[in-house]
């Protein structure tokens, strides 16, 4: 397996969005892996450089290893 640099961010969410992600427990950074999901809009959030970003959103339906 290989590892990815995208220039471009997502936020995946599951469960209830804030405690509740079972579903995503397994997995950690630098995991590669194939979700199902479903768009929920975007997210914009704070840069450490002092800008902002805005990325898709998705709640995860289904997900495996890669």
């Amino acid at each position: 397996m290989g590892k990815y640099d995208y220039e471009h961010n997502s936020m995946f969410t599951a469960g209830d969005r804030l405690l509740d992600c079972e579903i995503l427990d397994d997995f950690v950074a630098d995991d590669i892996v194939q979700v199902t999901a479903t768009v929920l809009g975007s997210l914009t959030y704070d840069t450490t450089i002092g800008g902002s970003t805005t990325v898709p959103k998705f709640q995860v339906v289904k997900i495996k290893q890669a």
